[in-house]
């Protein structure tokens, strides 16, 4: 016969026959713990266990197996991007008895959740993008599992007209998923765009018919430039931080006409659920893999996002994060080198420029696109990307931009070259190739 002892000296917690105390409110004197021999079979000589409430710890030194587990969640299952909610493991053993515990390990695949409060007797769950999945906790060799579903946000408050594809604090830190994920029914930009990508602090937003291997493309050259030494986090925490708060965000479009704002944009563009959106940058359908800033002109591929990223991190990002630098004015430290590159100020693009000028627009550019443009030409530059990859881009680009090559540009504007390398910034130092970690 295998005999189990239950000793107990929680008077409280038993009838007074079982304790042999008072049930009254006066003290009592201490009495023995009572032994009760409790038999694994149905022997004759077996005795019963007295019937009294079951503690909800253990009384010292009574020994315990573990029957099974339980999650219990202190909200809803079913969340809405950004919301939360906590959980806890309870233990519940073959004596009756149960207790809250801190997992050995709580455990999920993918990106629709984060949790917080690993190593605590509360879990807390965050709801990041939308999906569903299983998360399991272990405990005592055995497993326990909730399935928690991530819904869109409805767009119900014109004061929160966000979704999922609006950029949050913990995609700043997070490697990017480059792969297009489709604007789900519900959200505040379903019907207004098809799909996106989020990449540290911008957006990729692209309209029906935009081809998903360019988009896949766009978001890849954004993380290239972005996270250069490709570490999976930001070169610039500071300037993906900005762009975050300002809805920074590429829009990639099918229209084929130029000089003009794209059909698809137009239509959107005053809605109450983009008034995030501060900063914007337009993209047709011209980002191949593999192709270069020349592009037709050379006999390659186009590529407008080697040219377009760059833009956009620049007026959202740096020229937001760092104003008395990168500011569209002049008197910021990049329009004064871009007024020594023209040969002296022009408010706006003059049709001709002094001999020793490099840098000559004459495209009828208000002062801050010129800006714009001026430290593109000078990023590539520096970067490689003009006449050491595609010798056949200098003629064709030598009436607005003559310095061609790297070593040119180094040489000869000092200024520009000096806030690209300038470790404050930590902008690009190697050029995009297409492929991301």
């Amino acid at each position: 016969m295998h005999i189990k002892e239950l000793c107990t000296v929680l008077c409280v917690a038993f009838v007074a026959t079982s304790c042999g105390g008072s049930s009254g409110g006066s003290s009592a004197s201490p009495v023995a713990p009572t032994t009760v021999p409790v038999s694994d079979d149905k022997s004759e000589d077996s005795t019963d266990p007295p019937e009294t409430p079951t503690p909800e710890t253990p009384a010292p030194g009574s020994e315990r197996i573990l029957d099974d587990l339980r999650i219990f969640v202190d909200g809803e299952t079913t969340l809405t991007v950004g919301a939360t909610t906590t959980l806890q493991l309870e233990a519940r053993y073959t004596d009756g008895t149960r207790e809250t515990v801190v997992a050995e390990e709580w455990s999920y695949s993918g990106d629709w959740i984060t949790i917080a409060g690993q190593g605590g007797t509360t879990l807390t769950v965050t709801a990041a993008e939308v999906g569903t999945g299983t998360l399991t906790a272990s405990f005592g060799g055995q497993v326990e599992t909730v399935d928690i579903t991530v819904e869109a946000a409805a767009s119900t408050s014109a004061a929160s007209p966000e979704g999922v594809a609006r950029v949050t604090q913990a995609d700043l830190t997070r490697a990017p998923d480059l792969t297009p994920k489709l604007i789900p029914a519900g959200d505040p930009l379903f019907g207004l765009f098809e799909k996106y990508i989020k990449v540290f602090g911008i957006s990729v937003l692209a309209f029906s018919g935009y081809p998903d291997a360019m988009l896949v493309q766009v978001a890849t050259t954004t993380a290239e430039y972005l996270d250069n030494n490709e570490d999976g986090v930001p070169d610039n925490l500071t300037v993906n931080s900005q762009m975050m708060r300002n809805g920074a965000s590429f829009v990639l479009h099918t229209s084929t006409a130029t000089n003009q704002e794209p059909p698809q944009w137009t239509a959107v563009k005053d809605r109450r659920e983009l008034a995030y959106i501060e900063h914007t940058t337009m993209m047709a359908a011209e980002a191949n893999r593999g192709g270069t800033v020349c592009g037709t002109p050379c006999g390659e591929l186009n590529d407008t996002s080697l040219e377009h990223v760059p833009e956009l991190f620049q007026k959202a990002g740096y020229m937001e994060a760092y104003p008395s630098d990168f500011m569209d004015a002049r008197g910021s430290t990049l329009a004064d080198a871009m007024d020594t590159a023209r040969g002296g100020y022009f408010r706006t693009s003059p049709s001709s420029y002094p001999d020793s000028a490099w840098f000559t627009i004459t495209d009828p550019y208000p002062y801050d696109a010129q800006i714009i443009e001026y430290f593109y030409w000078g990023l590539v530059a520096n970067l490689g990307m003009l006449g050491d990859r595609s010798p056949r881009v200098c003629a064709d680009i030598e009436a607005e931009w003559t310095l061609c090559t790297r070593s040119q540009f180094r040489s000869t504007d000092t200024g520009l070259y000096a806030m690209l390398t300038d470790p404050r910034f930590n902008l690009p130092t190697v050029a995009p190739d297409g492929s991301y970690r």
